[in-house]
């Protein structure tokens, strides 16, 4: 009887702290894991993929690096609707660095929920981070160093979220690529906007003719390239491009949920345009469709930063493909 009195007080107390952390009047502790030296919070993404945040104040949003972005993108957990614009980020050397933003439906920690969570993406394979954006959400929260665990109290405040309306604006601006490879675009346009800008009117000119594919291919590649793991000059990728094109002369390409996840080293004026593609391809001649989805990356090396880039690495991988009869 008296186990059974315990066992209910028990219950009592938790149903009171899962439902006040919602309410403000609670304190939430969880326990943090020591991974490679540094201590975790295990965190339920859009109540689908868990995976463990380092605790970071001085970050000012949680981080994603872009992997993760791809496979919240792929598996569908994120999508068009959730990304909110740009935002520029002053970093511990202070320097700057532009990253776009986006807005997770929710973040469970222990057994609190916290929904409308703003999230920055990291290049890949850097730090999962718990921001600034999750953290200033609490009344107040420390770190027990001795328990190691993190105490979140007096949950939650609402999240102020604003779309960039600049930002957007920059994206829809086209970058228009002529045959001689001369680029035009606003001066003022950023290297993420610019290599953003790249990527779409790549997949663009590769939907056209196949002379206007060509064209395009001939001004874009640097002297070398990372052509999917090997280093191979220009010339050689270009002629397994117009292979390609030659196979399916008819294409539609299409970034899927029309975003490109870039991350730039403006001191060496590189950027890494990431993201996940449609592909629509066909030929007559052989009587084939070919219909799915791949990964795509591209680092782009600008001379300056109002520059036509030049692809240095090109690198994907299909993950759903389905090759069917035209006639069908």
């Amino acid at each position: 009887m008296r186990s059974a009195i315990v066992a209910f007080a028990l219950s009592i107390i938790f149903f009171s702290t899962s439902a006040s952390s919602q309410t403000g009047s609670a304190t939430t502790v969880v326990r943090m894991q020591l991974e490679n030296g540094t201590y975790v919070v295990p965190v339920l993404i859009n109540n689908a993929i868990k995976l463990d945040f380092v605790v970071d104040s001085g970050s000012a949003d949680v981080s994603l690096p872009a992997d993760v972005v791809l496979t919240l993108l792929r598996t569908g957990t994120i999508g068009n609707s959730d990304f909110i614009g740009e935002q520029t980020y002053v970093l511990a050397d202070g320097s700057k660095l532009p990253s776009m933003r986006f807005r997770l439906r929710s973040l469970k920690v222990g057994n609190l929920f916290l929904e409308n969570v703003v999230a920055s993406f990291a290049p890949a394979k850097a730090n999962l981070l718990l921001g600034q954006s999750f953290l200033g959400r609490f009344q107040s929260w420390s770190i027990d160093n001795t328990s190691h665990q993190l105490i979140l109290n007096g949950c939650c405040k609402s999240a102020e979220v604003q779309i960039d309306s600049q930002s957007e604006a920059a994206l829809r601006e086209p970058l228009t690529i002529s045959p001689g490879g001369v680029a035009t675009a606003n001066p003022e346009t950023t290297l993420h906007e610019r290599s953003r800008q790249f990527i779409f009117t790549l997949y663009r000119q590769m939907s056209s003719s196949n002379e206007q594919a060509l064209a395009m291919l001939g001004s874009i590649y640097a002297d070398t390239v990372n052509y999917f793991g090997s280093d191979i000059p220009r010339a050689e990728v270009i002629e397994r491009e117009m292979k390609f094109l030659t196979r399916w002369p008819i294409r539609l390409y299409n970034p899927k949920n029309g975003n490109v996840i870039v991350n730039c080293d403006v001191s060496v004026l590189i950027c890494s345009a990431t993201g996940v593609l449609q592909f629509d391809a066909r030929s007559t001649e052989r009587n084939q469709r070919s219909i799915g989805e791949a990964t795509f990356q591209y680092n782009l090396q600008f001379s300056s930063s109002q520059s036509t880039p030049k692809v240095i690495l090109e690198n994907g991988q299909v993950f759903k493909r389905t090759v069917q009869a035209l006639s069908r």
